[in-house]
């Protein structure tokens, strides 16, 4: 089934049939914009400049330390940059 036609949030299932797309229910997803929240999305905003400004050899350090795993390294230095924050 192709889903460009179908517009709203879709998940892929898993049945005896295969794998299917299930349509999610519709919802509006709140913004309560507290100051935690926006605390947090500042520190993530200042974690994606960091990896922006590495040089591509401090990039290349990351990206052979994911290598064999799920995972990128940008994905790793944010990580480690939000759990050092």
């Amino acid at each position: 089934m192709i889903l460009e036609n179908y517009k709203g949030i879709y998940q892929m299932r898993r049945c005896k049939e295969g794998i299917i797309p299930i349509r999610m229910k519709f919802y509006k997803p709140s913004n309560p914009r507290t100051i935690l929240q926006q605390a947090n999305r500042q520190k993530y905003a200042d974690g994606v400049l960091g990896w922006q400004s590495l040089t591509d050899e401090q990039k290349k350090v990351y990206n052979d330390n994911v290598k064999g795993r799920c995972l990128s390294g940008y994905n790793l230095y944010i990580k480690e940059y939000l759990l050092s924050h």
